[in-house]
């Protein structure tokens, strides 16, 4: 299935067929991030990773025009209590990163462009991050 999924998001294709723990790239004014301001015009022109972090079946709606996610950053000094060190090679990051959970947002869908799709990351990155999710949120 991820093949399936690559191969929709390299043709174009609006990419209803996303699962909960892909790794997407998007223009980085598509994110609200604070974190780019001192070199805004460079950030302009940067491309972030940024984790699903949706359920499933609501990445399958056609209907949604938006998905959560969360965004990364390979600024490891960035670290901070609500953010999840990533290394290089998980979800096909080519850097160390770390997930902003505290970050999370809706994207519009069509910021997930053909050739955006990174790799996917492991139930127990996902697990983690879900938990993280829901301390900050209230939930547990």
């Amino acid at each position: 299935m991820p093949d399936l999924r690559r191969a929709l998001a390299q043709s174009g294709i609006h990419p209803t067929g996303m699962t909960q723990g892909e790794v997407w790239e998007i223009p980085n004014p598509d994110l609200r991030l604070d974190l780019d301001m001192a070199g805004a015009r460079a950030a302009q022109q940067k491309r972030r990773p940024v984790i699903v972090i949706e359920g499933d079946e609501r990445c399958r709606d056609a209907y949604a025009l938006t998905v959560l996610v969360i965004p990364l950053t390979s600024n490891l000094n960035a670290k901070q209590a609500t953010s999840l060190p990533l290394p290089a090679g998980t979800g096909g990051l080519a850097t160390d990163s770390l997930a902003l959970v505290h970050l999370v947002q809706p994207v519009l869908r069509r910021s997930l462009t053909a050739g955006s799709f990174v790799g996917r990351l492991g139930p127990d990155e996902v697990a983690d991050l879900l938990a993280m999710l829901a301390r900050l949120t209230g939930m547990v």
